[in-house]
C-alpha cells in the first residue's frame, strides 16, 4: 500500500533547539513518476500543530510493537487509521457546521489549502510545490475567494464530536 509507515515519520533536530518533522511520502496519486517526496515541517506553536501531534503519537500513543515497515497510525484496537477513516472524521466534524450540506474528503484539505496558502502571501510556485501540482490546474483553486473558508478550521476543531462514534466508523 501507499500509506505512511513508521519509518516515514522522521524527527530531526534543527538550530535553535527546534525539532522538525520530516514526512516521507513514498508514492501518491500526485507523484506520477513514482519518485516520492519528503516534506519538512517545523512546530507552528498552534493548538493543532501537526509536528506536536506526531511527536505525541510517537511518544505516547504509538504501540511499541510497531516496526519501521508497519503502518504509522494505528487505532487502539489495531485497525489502520486509513484515508477513508480520516475522511469520515472530516465529514463528521463538518456536519457540525451550521449550513454545511456538502461532502468533504482528504482531497478537500489539498484543494482548500491552496487558496489559504496563497492568501497568506506565498507565491504560486510555493503553492504548487506544497500541493504537488505539476500543472497550473491549481489556479482554479487559488483564485477562489479567500474569505469563503475563513474560520472553518477553528470552527471544525472546536465542534463537539463524539470520538466513540468516530472510532466505530467502518
Amino acid at each position: 500500500g501507499t500509506g505512511l509507515r513508521v519509518q516515514d515519520l522522521q524527527f530531526e533536530s534543527h538550530p535553535g533547539g527546534n525539532t522538525a518533522l520530516r514526512v516521507v511520502i513514498r508514492r501518491s496519486k500526485c507523484d506520477q513518476p513514482g519518485h516520492g517526496v519528503s516534506r519538512v515541517r517545523m512546530p507552528s506553536g498552534a493548538a493543532l500543530c501537526p509536528v506536536v501531534a506526531a511527536a505525541r503519537w510517537r511518544n505516547q500513543l504509538c504501540p511499541s510493537r510497531q516496526g519501521p515497515d508497519d503502518p504509522a497510525f494505528l487505532l487502539a484496537d489495531g485497525r489502520v487509521l486509513s484515508p477513508d477513516r480520516i475522511a469520515a472524521a472530516l465529514q463528521l466534524a463538518m456536519s457540525k457546521q451550521e449550513g454545511f450540506r456538502g461532502k468533504v474528503s482528504t482531497y478537500s484539505l489539498r484543494v482548500g489549502g491552496a487558496p489559504a496558502l496563497h492568501a497568506s502571501g506565498r507565491s504560486l510556485r510555493d503553492v504548487m510545490s506544497e500541493g504537488r501540482w505539476a500543472s497550473e490546474a491549481v489556479l482554479s483553486y487559488v483564485w477562489q475567494t479567500a474569505t469563503v473558508g475563513e474560520g472553518t478550521a477553528a470552527s471544525m476543531a472546536s465542534a463537539p464530536v463524539d470520538i466513540g462514534a468516530f472510532l466505530a466508523l467502518e
